[in-house]
């Protein structure tokens, strides 16, 4: 499983808990900070972007510019990152 620093780790969290309340977190409710490491947990395969459709984005900057709306969600991997960092605390 892949390393998270203390940023990823709080993002990843807070995705998962908004994946499992309400479907993910749209990317209004994140600051800029927060969606940069969106960003990269979206490239390490442990969090997806969904459009208001429910496909994927082109691209995020391209759906950012455009005023698109989206939403990032966990996948597999990021569950499994969250359950290793549990486990890890045990």
């Amino acid at each position: 499983m892949p390393h998270l620093n203390h940023s990823e780790l709080a993002v990843l969290r807070l995705i998962h808990e908004a994946d499992r309340d309400r479907g993910g977190i749209a990317l209004g409710e994140l600051t800029d900070d927060e969606t940069d490491v969106c960003g990269q947990l979206v490239e390490r395969g442990l969090a997806e972007t969904l459009s208001e459709f429910g496909e994927a984005p082109d691209g995020e900057e391209d759906e950012r510019d455009a005023g698109g709306h989206h939403v990032f969600r966990m996948t597999g991997r990021g569950v499994d990152a969250l359950a290793e960092v549990r486990d890890r605390q045990r």
